[in-house]
């Protein structure tokens, strides 16, 4: 099943049973994050998901996060 539906689907449901607007716009980021992910590593479809991809996803989150936090001091060191 292609991961564009699955994600779509998922928000839907999130809708229906009336999640917080501050959780569904996380969700929604957090699916949109992972779809894009696995499109640049060439996977489309749920049944072509593997373990690695998850770990490689949760590596480049930690990285991303690490690079935000960098960046964040620097910027507060700056305005200091």
């Amino acid at each position: 099943m292609c991961l564009k539906d699955l994600r779509d689907e998922f928000l839907y449901d999130c809708e229906c049973r009336h999640l917080a607007k501050g959780s569904q716009r996380n969700y929604r980021a957090a699916t949109r994050f992972l779809v894009d992910f696995l499109e640049w590593k060439q996977v489309t479809e749920l049944e072509e998901v593997k373990p690695h991809h998850i770990r490689d996803l949760m590596k480049e989150k930690q990285d991303r996060s690490i690079r935000m936090s960098r960046w964040r001091k620097a910027k507060c060191k700056e305005k200091s």
